[in-house]
C-alpha cells in the first residue's frame, strides 16, 4: 500500500523525474513547460515579461534577514491593533506533524502549515497584504517626521497626529478574497482609507465583513483579471 500511495503521487507530477530527484534527496530543478514552449516559439513578449519579473525580485539572503526584522520591530504595532488574534505581536500558524509517508526514508517527517488557523486573516497571503499596509503607513509616518526611526511602532495608532495623517492615505487592491481581505483589514484597523476590487463571484462573507471595516469594495462582473487590473 505505501509503495502504491509513492507511485500515485509520483505519477501526479508532470515531470516525474524531479519527483525521483526529491526522493533521492537530490537538488532539484522544475521549468513551468507553457512558460518555455511559449518563449521556444519565439514570443518575446514573455520572455521579456519573464526576465521584468525576475530581476525585480530581490530574492537575497539578507533581504529575508531584513523583512524578519521589520515584523521584529513592527510587533508591538500587531500587539496593539490585533490584541486577542496575535497578543505576542506574531502573525503565525502551528505546525501539525502528520501521519504520511511520503518514500522519503525512515527519518523523513511530514507537516501540515495551518494557515487556514493563521490569526487576523485566516490565509497564507494575509502575510504579505498585512506586511505591505504596516510597512507603508510606518513609511509614510516617518517620512513625515512624526515617528521615528527608534521609535516604538505601536504609535502608528497611539499618536492623534500619526492617525491623522494616515487618514489621508488609501490603499488598492485587485483581488479575489484572500489578499484583499489582508489588506483592506489591516488598512481599516490603521485608519486607511481603502479600496478593495473583486470579482462578482467572490466569496459574499469575505465582502460583507471588509464592508463592515469601512473598506470600499467594488465588484467586477468580468474575470478575475479585470479585478487584478483595476485594483493596480
Amino acid at each position: 500500500p505505501a509503495m502504491s500511495f509513492v507511485q500515485s503521487l509520483r505519477g501526479r507530477f508532470a515531470q516525474p523525474v524531479v519527483f525521483d530527484g526529491l526522493q533521492r534527496k537530490e537538488p532539484v530543478l522544475w521549468l513551468n513547460q507553457r512558460l518555455s514552449q511559449a518563449e521556444a516559439e519565439g514570443d518575446t513578449s514573455s520572455k521579456r515579461r519573464r526576465r521584468t519579473e525576475l530581476s525585480s525580485l530581490p530574492l537575497f539572503a539578507d533581504r529575508l534577514k531584513e523583512g524578519e526584522k521589520r515584523w521584529d520591530k513592527l510587533a508591538p504595532l500587531i500587539k496593539s491593533l490585533w490584541p486577542k488574534e496575535a497578543p505576542d505581536g506574531r502573525i503565525a500558524s502551528e505546525l501539525v506533524p502528520l501521519k504520511l509517508k511520503l518514500g522519503l526514508g525512515s527519518q523523513a517527517r511530514s507537516f501540515m502549515k495551518m494557515d487556514s488557523e493563521l490569526p487576523v486573516c485566516a490565509s497564507i497571503k494575509a502575510r504579505g497584504g498585512l506586511f505591505e499596509v504596516l510597512c507603508r503607513a510606518e513609511d509614510v509616518a516617518e517620512a513625515s517626521g512624526l515617528l521615528s526611526p527608534s521609535q516604538s511602532r505601536d504609535a502608528l495608532t497611539l499618536d492623534p497626529k500619526i492617525r491623522e495623517l494616515l487618514a489621508r492615505e488609501e490603499v488598492a487592491v485587485g483581488s479575489t478574497g484572500n489578499l484583499g481581505m489582508s489588506v483592506g483589514l489591516a488598512a481599516a484597523a490603521l485608519g486607511l482609507r481603502a479600496t478593495v476590487h473583486m470579482s462578482q463571484d467572490a466569496k459574499a462573507w469575505k465582502k460583507n465583513l471588509l464592508r463592515a471595516r469601512g473598506v470600499n469594495v467594488v465588484e467586477h462582473a468580468g474575470l478575475y483579471c479585470e479585478a487584478v487590473a483595476a485594483g493596480r
